[in-house]
């Protein structure tokens, strides 16, 4: 590659185990013809209808539609409301933040009466107030859950567990939702002060989801570029940087021929 040829947007490494997680998921849902069904989910109203909005079981309503795009629709699973966030105290000279808030979601399966294992997600109230939110963080819980059916533990094991179910949630097709929403920056005005709080959210850094969508996209057999419009500007021309490098490449050739020995033996027990 030339000094001024196309770049990746993460380093060597990380481009290698996103690689292998790739090849580690499409081994375990069944091969390229079968993730190519997974659709691109957008935040239109296509995709989740207008008239949900507002309703008493808003949640739930919402969380039904992101099983079906996840299909996942007869998956068993019980929604639960979980606690939530306290707002920040802001005070002349203080900028008072929770270190210890509530997660935005868990996904956690518990022993019944019958010795068999539900499926519980709970999520963060105060996600309602930021509806794509919710749908990127009820998406990467669904995710946990599908991994869960996997025999073995992705690349890195359990320590990247979580970074490999923010991946997943990309290859089953929410993308777009995670991207927008891994750092958030919102103003505030308070007595005497002004500024800007910073958030984030996810495990994977914005380029290596913006990666992650140009490689899921090309391998579904679609232009990576049409995402570019739901994306935050700045997250679209990274987008156009991942593609440029990716058209210079075979991706799904780089993604079989990694050997996945060389993360280690990570079968279930």
């Amino acid at each position: 590659m030339g000094l001024f040829g196309s770049k990746k947007l993460i380093d060597g490494d990380e481009w290698e185990w996103q690689l292998a997680c790739f090849q580690w998921l499409l081994k375990n849902t069944g091969g390229i013809e079968e993730f190519r069904k997974y659709l691109l989910i957008k935040p239109t109203r296509d995709f989740f209808p207008s008239t949900y909005a507002d309703k008493p079981n808003q949640a739930e309503l919402l969380f039904n539609i992101i099983k079906t795009h996840a299909a996942m629709t007869d998956w068993p699973v019980t929604l639960r409301a979980g606690e939530k966030s306290k707002p920040n105290s802001l005070h002349p000279a203080t900028n008072f933040v929770h270190e210890k808030a509530p997660p935005l979601g868990t996904f956690q399966t518990v022993k019944n009466s019958s010795g068999m294992h539900d499926v519980i997600i709970n999520y963060n109230p105060n996600l309602l107030e930021n509806i794509e939110g919710f749908i990127a963080t009820m998406a990467h819980e669904l995710s946990h859950y599908l991994m869960h059916s996997f025999n073995t533990l992705p690349p890195g094991g359990k320590k990247l567990e979580e970074h490999a179910t923010d991946l997943c949630t990309v290859f089953i097709g929410f993308g777009i939702f995670l991207s927008n929403n891994a750092k958030t920056a919102d103003g505030f005005t308070d007595f005497d002060q002004q500024g800007w709080q910073v958030g984030y959210a996810g495990y994977l850094s914005e380029a290596a989801l913006i990666t992650a969508l140009s490689i899921t996209e090309t391998l579904a057999g679609r232009d990576p570029m049409m995402a570019q419009n739901y994306l935050k500007p700045y997250l679209a021309k990274d987008l156009k940087k991942a593609c440029k490098y990716l058209s210079k490449r075979e991706i799904l050739n780089d993604i079989m021929t990694v050997d996945l020995s060389e993360y280690g033996d990570y079968t279930k027990l």
